[in-house]
């Protein structure tokens, strides 16, 4: 597992999935999640679905696109992300606690499609997280309920130390 997955391709403004200036920093990345103290779950676009307003869930890793996504950074910014899916489109939530994160058009939303990431080092596994945070709120990703059940929403909610279903672990199935 590892976190220091770079790759740099610069994107014109208005022609990345962010519709702003940014800069491919990891392709094909998988995220790897704690939910109920498991590991061998990663984010998972529903049942493969290429549709908008298609939920993010937690789901055994099979290593297939739904699974993989594309990590945009916003230039200018301190850590912003935009998040891309197999199917072209942006990983999105309303910024309300307990919204789901969805996969949906890309639209350059800062509100609704950009993600801080945070990244901290997990002391029981020894390896590097990731936590996404809304842009410009207190919501992270949150497998709910800390569910360990494949098919689990991931919704935002209030982020918060010590929650191990915020605590993605990026790899390269």
């Amino acid at each position: 597992m590892a976190a220091a997955l770079t790759a740099t391709v610069v994107v014109a403004v208005g022609a990345s999935p962010a519709q702003a200036s940014s800069t491919l920093v990891n392709a094909g990345v998988s995220l790897m999640t704690y939910a109920g103290n498991t590991t061998g779950m990663v984010l998972d676009i529903a049942e493969g679905a290429t549709t908008h307003n298609t939920p993010l869930i937690d789901w055994p890793a099979t290593g297939r696109d739904n699974q993989k996504f594309n990590f945009y950074g916003i230039v200018g910014s301190n850590n912003d992300y935009v998040i891309t899916t197999f199917a072209g489109m942006c990983l999105a939530s309303y910024p309300a606690e307990g919204r789901s994160v969805i996969q949906d058009d890309c639209n350059g939303n800062p509100s609704l499609q950009y993600w801080h990431l945070e990244e901290d080092y997990n002391f029981w596994s020894g390896e590097t997280v990731w936590k996404w945070q809304l842009h410009g709120t207190n919501l992270c990703m949150d497998v709910a309920g800390d569910s360990p059940n494949a098919h689990t929403q991931v919704i935002v909610w209030p982020c918060g130390d010590f929650k191990l279903n915020q605590e993605f672990i990026p790899y390269r199935q």
